[in-house]
């Protein structure tokens, strides 16, 4: 069985998301399988140019050509559940498409992240708040697209 593990990262143990992809590929070439892992750089090397809903826009769209190309190539694909919203008919249909949820996302929209109470951090607040809410908004939506249409 061969996996393919996209990853909107790059490859680095140092990173939580990354290394919990890098993790779960070595416990599953254990148990048999083979596994291949594409970070940001390998699906769009020019990635780093953008921040933001552009940087996750691009990456979206990006990761859809490089699957549509490469995934007839694996049983399986493993990739960020905000990662890939579009129909799962665009796709290569014998191989599994498997969204990784953390659903962290919804979390961050209901919980209260403590803030420390400098000026400093109340400016900061003000000026970066609204483009924070923006950009989680999106990807909430990003990932329930995702989620609809993984297999």
């Amino acid at each position: 069985m061969k996996i393919l593990f996209c990853v909107p990262f790059p490859l680095d143990l140092k990173l939580g998301a990354s290394q919990a992809a890098i993790e779960l590929a070595n416990g599953m070439e254990k148990s048999g399988w083979k596994c291949t892992m594409a970070s940001e750089n390998e699906i769009y090397p020019d990635i780093n140019q953008y921040k933001g809903i552009k940087r996750m826009s691009i990456f979206a769209q990006k990761l859809r050509k490089f699957l549509q190309q490469h995934a007839m190539r694996f049983d399986a694909v493993d990739y960020d559940v905000s990662c890939l919203p579009y129909p799962r008919s665009d796709f290569y249909k014998h191989t599994l498409f498997v969204a990784r949820s953390q659903l962290l996302h919804y979390h961050f929209k209901t919980i209260k992240i403590p803030r420390f109470k400098t000026w400093r951090s109340l400016a900061g607040l003000l000026i970066k708040e609204p483009l924070r809410k923006l950009e989680l908004n999106f990807t909430c939506r990003q990932t329930t697209t995702t989620l609809k249409n993984a297999d």
